[in-house]
């Protein structure tokens, strides 16, 4: 294999610049544990004569043992197994016992229901097998519910429906003996998803303890880094056993990985072009790994056009399709009618393709996790092959020039933040649903945790202008997988019914399927005739031209005035301060692009998203060559390195920037999730480390070689690959702008203030009373696109939020609430200091002292 795939390669228009082998691993066996149900301990005998992998038996035994267990262990490693038979030892043992089976995809479950039927049949419970999903429905569910004993889903139902109707009768008996619940692909709950499914866990506990059960949890991962604490943070547990790769006893073929930059007359969408068609030509079975969706239906589409003979070999493939295209394409793979997809990320997971011989990459992923992940796609049987063909892309360009940086690279943790209000307060408003008592549902703390504990209290005490408390079922108003991202259902037709063709997030569709842009979709064009905001669709036709559309996005961004102040680093001259900002997104209108003309669609009303979010303000001031280029180019330049420091997709973060004159410029690195999870707050700690990987990129970039090039410098350095109205970068101004930073903040050591909460209070601080207060007549953003003017405040008594204050504030109709200071942003009006000795108020934040009992205020 290396040797055919080395002469391919060296057929194709460009260099291998990095080859790395990993090499086969021989089993190592361990005896079947024999404290497993007689029933099951015959047929493993007679199925693994020789034993089971030493991983699976520690595995089954500690989860036997009554332990929580965790593996995270390489792809093909035969975790399956080490879940499905001591569930079924379970389910033997006691007749009533119930199971749940997790599955972050659909077409996950479908794939692991073989292998569950498989063992239960042999021990004689095929019966009480069943999915659980959107396509089981009337009699058909009533019957699993009805008979079921270990029942398989995905998160999404068991957030919407499962969890919502557990006080239900058939549901009330799964959760009365539920014995074991299983998460599997638990690397995939990171991020959004990951922070989500963390507290839906929580709730399975919550409601599990009200009906009298406490099952044991099971939890399958990809390699990742720190998985004991991420399995900690999803399930809410520490004590849980680990199974780690070190562990591992499966044996693993050969795999060959090459780094491959195309020719300098060839770009990277050219080469993956013409080794796809050379793929198909050798009748080898290939995946292509393309980063974003987009890319993928171009890749797709393309190859219609250009070798229409080759199109029924391969299929794009990604999320967003009808389930039925999705399970199409993975039996046209395992039947071997289809040679290879252009996939996403959607195929990193455990789906099992055991045909595939070859892995291509276009451009390398995000993080190494995702990595190994997609190379373990192939290699399982037989010696496989991956290729990595470079692109441009600041990422790519930093490791194809280290490239055996790359395969020492550490694997990431997971990121489950439990700390974003918005997520808190919707989970709490689905939890208090499925307590059974609306005004006071049970919610305990060594579930929750405090801050979510907390946040039930503070709901009970202010009120909050968030829609979704007042809600009578909010389960189908929160997607798990976004936040404050509403889904869209896409059709063909004169509605989404006729003809379906998946669903988009409202994120998405300002970027895919705006109205009047062309949207690819299964490689087909389709022209989006409407968007029809009310009912959440977006309606598509297929008459549209052989051309391509971009759409025209104007982005503000303000930090907000909160009275929770953030960390501070400071340097002379330099500022580096956490914040919450404000983000405002506009689409104008589109681009489009044909053969024979270009033309501009302005939009009569433009789409909009607004939402506040977390991250950092870095504040420069006094600096040379401190020039309006030189602000947009270094904003730029720590967002294209920002993914080298910090492990997150581009898309995870956005940056910002403007400029005072020409002596002072203000930079924004945010969060591109509504209320934030935490990823641009590590750029506080790692701010040099951060300027210097900036700087090495620009200094190393090859657009420096280019005259015509280097003014502006390009995307793999100082200006923006974004699709948005951004003004020139100038490259040589840039590059002086980071190396006087870099000077600066190596040469004199931080000052750091740390906000009040986050710091053990000094002598002196304990004699400063003064609080700071928004002024009557303020104007606030309290939530969820709501702004109101405040009324009054007075002190608070409430020993949830200690030292706050209460306000009374109006809203655009007249209507009156009460909120803790935190929780308003302000937008308008000043802030003035209170002290907390004598409890006068309406004090100048300039008075040191107070004026009535001439105590240190500040």
């Amino acid at each position: 294999m290396p040797h055919s795939i080395r002469e391919l390669l060296n057929e194709l228009p460009g260099e291998v610049v990095y080859q790395h082998r990993l090499a086969a691993r021989s089993a190592l066996l361990d005896e079947i544990p024999r404290n497993i149900h007689r029933k099951l301990y015959l047929p493993l005998r007679h199925e693994f004569p020789q034993g089971l992998y030493s991983h699976q038996t520690k595995a089954i035994r500690q989860s036997l043992s009554g332990r929580h267990v965790a593996l995270a262990t390489s792809t093909a490693s035969g975790k399956s197994l080490c879940f499905v038979l001591p569930t079924l030892d379970a389910l033997l043992r006691d007749p009533q016992a119930c199971a749940l089976f997790v599955y972050p995809l659909k077409a996950l479950s479908g794939d692991q229901l073989e292998l569950i039927t498989h063992w239960a049949e042999r021990v004689g419970l095929t019966s009480q097998v069943f999915r659980l999903d959107g396509d089981i429905k009337g009699e058909e569910r009533n019957q699993a519910l009805a008979r079921g004993r270990l029942f398989i889903c995905t998160p999404d139902i068991l957030h919407t429906t499962i969890l919502r109707r557990n006080l239900d009768e058939h549901y009330t008996r799964i959760f009365k003996n539920l014995a074991y619940v299983v998460l599997d692909e638990c690397h995939v709950y990171d991020g959004v998803f990951g922070s989500h499914m963390a507290l839906v866990v929580r709730r399975l506990r919550q409601v599990c303890r009200n009906h009298g059960s406490s099952p044991r949890f099971i939890v399958a991962s990809a390699t990742i880094g720190q998985p004991h604490e991420h399995v900690s943070n999803l399930i809410g547990t520490d004590a849980v056993d680990l199974i780690t790769e070190d562990m591992n006893g499966s044996p693993t073929a050969e795999r060959d990985y090459f780094m491959v930059n195309p020719a300098n007359t060839e770009s990277s969408y050219g080469y993956i072009m013409k080794l796809t068609r050379e793929l198909v030509k050798r009748v080898t079975q290939f995946v292509v790994f393309c980063n974003s969706r987009k890319e993928v239906e171009q890749y797709a589409l393309s190859l219609r056009q250009d070798s229409p003979k080759m199109h029924d070999s391969i299929m794009p493939y990604r999320s967003g399709y009808e389930s039925s295209d999705r399970s199409a394409i993975e039996r046209a793979l395992r039947q071997k009618t289809l040679l290879g997809v252009f996939s996403t990320s959607a195929l990193e997971m455990g789906i099992d393709l055991p045909n595939l011989d070859i892995c291509v990459m276009v451009g390398l992923p995000n993080s190494q996790v995702s990595l190994i992940q997609r190379a373990g796609r192939v290699g399982r049987r037989r010696p496989g092959a991956v290729i990595i063909c470079g692109k441009e892309t600041p990422f790519d360009e930093y490791y194809f020039k280290r490239p055996a940086d790359l395969f020492k690279r550490a694997l990431e943790q997971t990121t489950v933040n439990l700390s974003n209000p918005n997520l808190l307060i919707s989970h709490y408003a689905c939890a208090r649903i499925e307590g059974g008592d609306f005004e006071n549902p049970r919610l305990d703390p060594d579930i929750f945790g405090r801050e979510f504990i907390n946040i039930a209290k503070q709901v009970h005490q202010f009120d909050y202008a968030q829609d979704i408390l007042y809600d009578q079922e909010p389960h189908f108003k929160i997607s798990i997988r976004s936040i404050d991202d509403p889904v869209y259902k896409l059709g063909y037709g004169h509605s989404t019914i006729e003809i379906p063709l998946g669903q988009i997030t409202y994120s998405r569709l300002m970027r895919e399927a705006y109205p009047g842009g062309i949207y690819l979709h299964l490689g087909t064009r389709y022209r989006v005739k409407k968007v029809i905001f009310g009912k959440r669709e977006v309606l598509v036709d297929r008459r549209c031209p052989f051309a391509s559309t971009k759409p025209r996005l104007e982005s503000w961004v303000k930090p907000k005035t909160t009275l929770r102040k953030g960390a501070v680093r400071s340097w002379p001259s330099i500022d580096v301060t956490e914040s919450t900002l404000s983000i405002t997104e506009k689409i104008t209108g589109y681009l489009e692009k044909s053969a024979s003309e270009e033309r501009e669609v302005v939009y009569k009303q433009p789409l909009m998203r607004y939402f506040v979010t977390s991250g950092i303000v870095i504040k420069i001031k006094g600096l040379s060559r401190l020039t309006h280029g030189s602000i947009v180019g270094f904003a730029n330049a720590i967002e294209n390195s920002y993914p080298i420091v910090y492990r997150c997709a581009r898309a995870d973060i956005g940056s910002y920037a403007w400029s005072k004159e020409e002596h002072e410029g203000h930079i924004y690195l945010y969060d591109a999730t509504p209320g934030g999870l935490g990823i641009t707050s590590s750029a506080l700690a790692h701010f040099e480390k951060l300027v210097e990987t900036a700087l090495d990129g620009v200094i190393s970039c090859e657009c420096s070689l280019d005259e015509a090039a280097s003014i502006h410098g390009c995307i793999k350095c100082v200006k923006s690959n974004m699709w948005l109205r951004y003004p020139n970068s100038t490259r040589a101004d840039t590059l002086f702008l980071l190396e006087e930073i870099l000077r600066v903040v190596t040469q004199s050591a931080a000052e750091i203030t740390l906000p009040q909460d986050r710091r053990p209070p000094s002598p002196s601080q304990r004699n400063k009373y003064g609080r700071t207060v928004l002024a009557n007549g303020s104007v606030v953003y309290t939530g969820a696109g709501h702004e109101a003017v405040v009324i009054s405040s007075t002190p608070m008594e409430s020993t949830i939020s200690p030292g706050e204050r209460l306000y009374l504030v109006q809203g655009a109709m007249g209507e009156s609430k009460s909120f803790i200071g935190s929780k308003l942003t302000l937008i308008q009006g000043m802030v003035e200091l209170w002290c907390v000795n004598c409890g006068a108020d309406s004090i100048s934040m300039e008075d040191a002292v107070c004026p009535i009992c001439a105590e240190k205020l500040i």
